[in-house]
């Protein structure tokens, strides 16, 4: 293969997709495998790397935006799936990594493949190229994606901004507007007065013999419509993409607080919809921020401040909120991704510190509860854990205690040979070095591993939560936020948290999945995240759930909200999220239509006409007094 110029021409990527890769022993770990790429289509794609190693599958997906060309390099060490979404290089947006992990010197079929919403993509690519190193040379855009206004420049729609002072007026027009109310039949926290129970001050979960509830401090019924992210954010990743806005103010001076960080890194996140609100309202946004935003929550009939919102926002709305506690207990050694040493006093140590957050919050009645954290990476897919532990080297203290549990369960190394069709010489065998994987596959290592890893992951959920109950016991422990049920071990410990949370990306939420889930909690269920984005205004791309226009989108989301109100189980939904994202790419490259409002501030009027809609009626619903409604709009599969 030809060495890749700086700025290669459209013309010269001549390779079409799909593309057999023709894996061989060259393929080691150290490679990259490096090409050029362009998307053709108006919309989003991605190159999709389909990898194999026997019957182990692999995908590693790499975004694309329109007319954007882009240098792509995956490093071939992301094939031993301990990274789920890696970060960014130039020019490429999101990098999502399933399945595995696989040995990129033993691949066995490797094949890439164009994906849009909707089905195959225009990718065209150039012929790709094993490499040691990552390319010391990027491409540069022809123009900018991102205008003055941090809008995506190559697309018009109607209702899009074109002045810093359309922004200023709308806001200032709503300012001087008359104060939005609740509903006469809620109380102040909006719940539900036509159905009491006992009051306690703080708010906690009630079963009326039918459905469960949340129960307001006033004691009236509380099904939680929340929103998350309500901040005035919408961040970009500006290191190796600074060609892509058309204005990108310096790191100092007035516009200093548009630029962050991550992990304390350099600051090369770069905060648009910040920007967009210094310039219209001048000292004092933030005030003026805070006061529309609340009468907009208020005015459109969301009751709950959602996940990842401002805490001075939280603070000052006056509104009940929910919120995550940072920095989630971990080990020096983890076991496989982002899941620790739960049997180590390191675990419990800094389980015990990390509970100590709550001690500011425990007497605020708006706080509705807390969540442990969001989606870990150790649940995205059906891995044992167990076995995980034991096909790497590695002294921890989770091993040491499986090593307990096989001894108290088959006495003699001999019985656990002969049921798992091993020759290890002692159950030391197991304490530190490596076991190859198909020394694990008899059906009686498969099941006993099993069985630990729902210990493993009880000991992850429980000890953190007993640590909060110490230190808090006033609010709502909300649990997880897993992303999905990927396996029924997930379940293990659910009844340490007082609801079950999931987030959940489908049409509508699951009655099946969410009685699963409160059977084994004995505890109501929340949905954490769910949205769905659209193709017609804004952005490149729709979100994790899409569909073509607005009006569909409106649709989507009172299908959604009023099909979960029926569910006996289910206690409340939240949308993600308030900010349409930056149409960039924030950290991790996401670049989604799925606000409520766009990054001028400008409101999506068909979906907020939707929630308001909703919301007034959802106690009804909820009660079983009125139907919900039950016309769905056809979703695009995503890129």
């Amino acid at each position: 293969m030809t060495e890749q110029s700086d700025q290669p021409r459209p013309d010269e990527l001549r390779v079409t997709l799909p593309y057999d890769l023709a894996p061989s022993a060259e393929w080691g770990r150290g490679k990259f495998l490096v090409f050029d790429a362009l998307n053709d289509g108006p919309e989003m794609a991605d190159v999709e790397c389909r990898l194999a190693q026997g019957d182990v599958q692999m995908s590693v997906t790499l975004g694309l935006f329109p007319g954007l060309l882009t240098r792509l390099v995956l490093p071939l060490e992301y094939l031993d799936s301990q990274r789920v979404i890696p970060g960014r290089t130039p020019h490429r947006f999101k990098c999502v990594c399933w399945g595995g992990p696989v040995d990129p010197s033993g691949l066995t079929q490797a094949v890439l493949i164009g994906r849009t919403f909707g089905g195959p993509a225009a990718v065209r690519i150039s012929e790709p190229q094993l490499t040691d190193a990552p390319p010391q040379r990027w491409v540069r855009a022809r123009r900018p994606i991102a205008d003055g206004l941090h809008q995506w420049l190559g697309r018009e729609w109607p209702g899009k901004t074109a002045l810093v002072e359309d922004i200023r007026s709308r806001i200032t027009e709503e300012l001087l507007s008359t104060e939005p109310s609740l509903p006469e039949d809620q109380d102040q926290w909006g719940g539900w007065q036509e159905r009491r129970f006992d009051a306690t001050g703080f708010f906690r979960t009630q079963h009326d013999g039918r459905r469960w509830w949340l129960v307001t401090p006033e004691g009236h019924a509380f099904y939680s419509l929340g929103v998350d992210c309500v901040r005035p954010n919408s961040e970009a990743e500006t290191a190796g993409n600074e060609d892509l806005f058309a204005e990108l103010p310096p790191p100092e001076g007035p516009y200093a607080h548009c630029w962050g960080s991550r992990h304390g890194g350099d600051a090369t996140l770069f905060d648009g919809a910040r920007h967009n609100l210094m310039r219209a309202l001048g000292e004092g946004w933030f005030e003026q921020w805070v006061e529309f935003s609340r009468r907009r929550m208020v005015d459109w009939g969301f009751n709950t401040v959602g996940n990842w919102s401002d805490p001075a926002f939280c603070r000052a709305a006056g509104l009940p909120y929910v919120f995550q506690l940072a920095d989630f207990p971990t080990t020096e050694e983890v076991i496989f991704r982002d899941f620790p040493d739960v049997f180590a006093e390191e675990y419990a140590r800094n389980s015990r510190q990390f509970a100590r957050q709550l001690e500011e919050v425990r007497e605020d009645r708006c706080v509705v509860g807390y969540f442990l954290r969001n989606e870990p990476h150790w649940a995205f897919g059906a891995y044992n854990l167990a076995e995980q532990m034991l096909i790497r080297e590695g002294r921890l203290a989770s091993r040491n205690r499986l090593i307990r549990w096989l001894r108290e369960r088959y006495g003699q190394v001999e019985a656990l040979n002969r049921a798992w069709g091993t020759s290890f010489a002692s159950f030391g065998a197991l304490s530190a070095k490596a076991v190859p994987k198909e020394r694990l596959a008899a059906d009686a290592a498969r099941r006993d591993l099993e069985e630990f890893s729902r210990l493993m992951i009880e000991r992850y959920v429980r000890v953190p939560s007993e640590a909060c109950r110490k230190v808090d016991r006033n609010h709502l422990n909300l649990g997880v936020r897993y992303a999905w049920i990927a396996h029924e071990g997930l379940l293990a410990g659910a009844d340490a948290f007082d609801v079950f949370s999931i987030n959940c990306y489908e049409e509508g939420p699951s009655a099946d999945v969410i009685a699963r889930c409160a059977a084994a909690a004995r505890r109501p269920v929340l949905i954490g995240e769910f949205h769905t984005g659209a193709l017609d205004r804004g952005l490149p791309a729709g979100g994790l759930r899409t569909v073509r226009t607005q009006q569909d989108r409106a649709d989507s989301y009172r299908y959604y909200v009023e099909q979960g109100a029926v569910i006996p189980e289910l206690v409340g939904t939240h949308y993600f999220q308030w900010n349409d994202q930056h149409v960039a790419g924030r950290f991790d490259g996401e670049n989604w239509q799925i606000g409520i409002v766009d990054i001028c501030q400008q409101p999506y009027v068909e979906l907020v006409a939707a929630a308001r809609r909703s919301h007034a009626r959802i106690y009804r619903v909820a009660a079983a007094g009125l139907q919900p409604v039950d016309r769905l709009p056809d979703s695009i599969p995503m890129a």
